[in-house]
Formats: structure tokens, C-alpha cells, sequence
């Protein structure tokens, strides 16, 4: 009776530890590019089955989705905060520039945005992917051009400097400062690069 048991348990799925995998596929998209890594490739590192893997989250289209949301729960819900509050431009900006300097090696942390490498990639994703990746892009733009208009009308943003322009100025400085500390660069050396760089802001 026990060997009847145990021979109709191995037909039942093994429960998939949903966060373990979501993890896994982050630091991996993360570090070398969602396109570069297969859901084959994931399934060996997470340790579990491809049909465990799609029955929980469907198909690989909608899986990125999911490693994406997860991205930003994790990572990205802090800048909305700092984008959202109620501080002086120069205090934001302050943060911004404490939090995208960090040191890498140290927190151990992969470099640049695994956003930034789908938004590169975008024509690559599936729709669902794609729409997600959209969805966060035009959330970061739009708080940043609402801070920017805040500080405009405050008279804290330099008056030849439209909020828009602004924003993506902002964007730009911040993918700079990723690829100089993929190089090396340390965390002094990133924020001299970023408060000089946003220094032009200031009316």
C-alpha cells in the first residue's frame, strides 16, 4: 500500500516556490539581459520543471511581465517616493543623487537597470512584456516632469529649462552615472559626476 502511494505521488506537480524563481530570473535578466538568458536556462538555475514554470506564471511573454513587476516592487518603489514627496528640487535631487551612486559592489548589487536594458530590447518583448516596460517608463517620466513643474512654479528650476526638458536631461545623466560605474567608477566619483551634472537645474 505504501509503494501504491508512493508511485501515485510522482505524477502530482512540485510546489514552486514562486519567489525563489522570480529571484532568480531578476538577478539573471538583471546581470546579463533579459534577451541573453532562455526560460530553459532559468528553469536549470530556479531548479524547477518548464511546465512547473508555465503553469504558474503562462507563457514566457507573461513571465518577463512578472520579473518585471517584481524589478520594480524591489527596486523602484523607492524612486516613486523620492519623486513624490513634498521637498525642496535641491533636497530631491540630493536623494536622487545618494541613491543612484550607491556602491554596487558593496550592497551587491548588479549594475545598470534591468528596466533600461527592456526598454533597449522593447521590440524583442511580447506584449505583455512590452506594455509593463511602457507602463513604468511613462510612471518615472510623468513623476519626474511633476516634480519639474513644481519646481518651475516655485522658482527653483532654472527658467530656461522646461519641466519636459528637464526630465529627460535627468534620465539621460542617470544612465550615464550606471555605465560609469560599470567601469569603475566609485561612489565619489558618481556623485561629483551627478551634482555637476545637475547643477544646470538650479534657476
Amino acid at each position: 500500500m505504501s509503494s501504491a502511494l508512493k508511485k501515485s505521488s510522482r505524477g502530482r506537480p512540485q510546489t514552486l516556490d514562486r519567489n525563489h524563481v522570480l529571484k532568480v530570473a531578476m538577478e539573471n535578466y538583471w546581470t546579463r539581459g533579459s534577451s541573453a538568458v532562455s526560460i530553459n536556462e532559468i528553469c536549470k538555475l530556479a531548479e524547477v520543471s518548464k511546465p512547473g514554470l508555465y503553469r504558474e506564471f503562462g507563457n514566457e511573454d507573461a513571465f518577463k511581465k512578472v520579473v518585471l513587476t517584481h524589478y520594480e516592487e524591489v527596486n523602484l518603489l523607492y524612486v516613486y517616493e523620492m519623486l513624490e514627496n513634498e521637498k525642496s528640487l535641491k533636497e530631491v535631487i540630493s536623494l536622487i543623487i545618494d541613491y543612484f551612486s550607491q556602491d554596487r559592489k558593496k550592497l551587491e548589487l548588479p549594475y545598470g537597470c534591468m528596466h533600461n536594458d527592456m526598454c533597449m530590447l522593447r521590440d524583442n518583448l511580447g506584449p505583455l512584456a512590452k506594455e509593463k516596460t511602457d507602463n513604468i517608463s511613462n510612471k518615472i517620466f510623468n513623476l519626474f516632469e511633476e516634480l519639474f513643474k513644481k519646481a518651475k512654479a516655485k522658482g527653483e528650476l532654472n527658467f530656461n529649462i522646461s519641466a519636459t526638458e528637464a526630465t529627460i536631461y535627468v534620465r539621460l545623466q542617470i544612465i550615464s552615472v550606471m555605465h560609469l560605474q560599470k567601469d569603475g567608477a566609485d561612489r565619489e566619483t558618481c556623485q561629483r559626476f551627478l551634482r555637476l551634472a545637475f547643477s544646470v537645474l538650479y534657476s
